[in-house]
């Protein structure tokens, strides 16, 4: 799904709801993608340019924390304690977590060509979506 998309689900989850818990909705559904976004800019500007040292920080940023970060953000294994602990501990947080699962969720079923490690940090190979938007 596009990034926006992820921002127009986790409005409608909560749009029935204050403002401020709409916007930390959006927000929590969105910077997983934001992350991975940072990520892209070098790779298109490495087509582009064709220069080496574009190239070098392409490859930096996907071997970087960056990278693992991205990746953290689509982890059930890591939202999913977050999620439980903002229902227990402190609530109005909750919208962002839920937010943030929900886009773990959604890539989850539609991603069948680069899924992330849902399970991050288990060492598991990705397991596909059951559609893809992506394929070619």
């Amino acid at each position: 799904m596009r990034t926006y998309t992820h921002g127009v689900i986790g409005y409608l989850l909560y749009a029935k709801r204050p403002r401020h818990e709409q916007r930390l909705a959006i927000l929590g559904s969105i910077l997983p993608d934001v992350f991975l976004a940072l990520g892209f800019v070098p790779h298109y500007l490495e087509y582009v340019t064709q220069s080496p040292l574009v190239a070098d920080i392409h490859t930096l940023l996907h071997h970087s924390t960056l990278h693992t970060v991205t990746v953290a953000l689509h982890s059930f294994v890591l939202v999913g304690p977050c999620l439980a602990l903002s229902a227990v501990l402190y609530r109005p947080a909750l919208p962002f977590f839920v937010g943030m699962f929900a886009h773990g969720i959604v890539d989850f079923l539609t991603h069948r060509q680069w899924a992330y490690n849902h399970l991050f940090p288990i060492p598991l190979a990705s397991i596909p979506g059951i559609v893809s938007y992506t394929d070619v």
